[in-house]
């Protein structure tokens, strides 16, 4: 019986799901500006508009503590990489020297 109410609960999320999508393409119109990932976009230039435009300087703001997120974690990353090939350099001269003694 548990299966059949969860299937039910799902095929019935989806419809909601799809008719409110309708609704709002129906109530809201879409329409695209500007390719997103175009180099140099002025804070002015329209992106997209629904309702109201939504412009590359927006975005931007939006996004901005996303952003600064994703290169702190970059750094983070290549500051471990770079921390770990520095403590293993020792490590492998001892073994070239070993290998290879005077």
């Amino acid at each position: 019986m548990r299966p059949q109410i969860i299937g039910y609960l799902r095929i019935a999320s989806r419809r909601a799901l799809a008719n409110l999508v309708n609704r709002l393409r129906m109530t809201n119109s879409i329409t695209k500006a500007t390719d997103v990932n175009a180099p140099n976009l002025a804070p002015g230039t329209i992106l997209a508009s629904v309702a109201d435009p939504i412009t590359a300087g927006a975005l931007n703001e939006r996004l901005k503590a996303y952003i600064y997120k994703l290169r702190l974690r970059v750094y983070e990353i290549q500051k471990r990489a770079l921390d770990v090939r520095i403590n293993d350099a020792p490590a492998e001269r001892r073994g070239k020297q070993e290998k290879h003694p005077a």
